[in-house]
């Protein structure tokens, strides 16, 4: 018991520790991309964005719009699997799109590089062009979602959330 005890002790300080360390490394890349952006920002002639191509700003934009019409879609498929199944058409919606649409919220919370792939290209999409991100989620995912909506207020209010 003793022994097993120690172990599992062992086990928590080497995890807690880990734990410490890549804190601190995001932290510090956090930091360095930072005092990146503001050195770039400091410079005069073109930014790293404006020195990118028009095709591969476009090959982006086109691979965010990919990831977004998915994420879309799978709230619709999600909500109509909802209308049929007993459970609460508002719950099951908010909880779609919480699920199907983590990856925005991951592009934007405080990791220095996000593993999901979706949330690096909304990352680069932010950088290449904010207002055309922002109209993409705004008025075209968010118009799809709002469509079959609309006679359910209470369906409305928790898009709104």
């Amino acid at each position: 018991p003793a022994a097993a005890a120690s172990k599992q002790a062992a086990a928590v300080s080497s995890r807690v520790q880990g734990d410490r360390l890549l804190r601190q490394l995001n932290a510090e890349l956090l930091d360095l991309q930072r005092r990146g952006r503001a050195h770039l920002a400091s410079k005069k002639g073109p930014t790293a964005a404006e020195g990118v191509t028009a095709e591969a700003r476009g090959r982006a934009m086109a691979l965010v719009a990919e990831v977004l019409l998915g994420a879309t879609e799978a709230v619709l498929a999600d909500l109509r699997c909802a209308a049929v199944a007993s459970t609460s058409k508002e719950e099951a919606f908010e909880a779609s799109i919480s699920r199907h649409f983590a990856f925005v919220v991951t592009a934007g919370a405080g990791l220095a590089a996000p593993f999901d792939l979706r949330a690096q290209l909304v990352r680069l999409a932010a950088l290449l062009d904010a207002r055309s991100l922002l109209g993409a989620l705004e008025v075209q995912a968010r118009g799809r979602l709002a469509a079959p909506c609309s006679g359910d207020a209470r369906l409305l209010a928790a898009l709104e959330r």
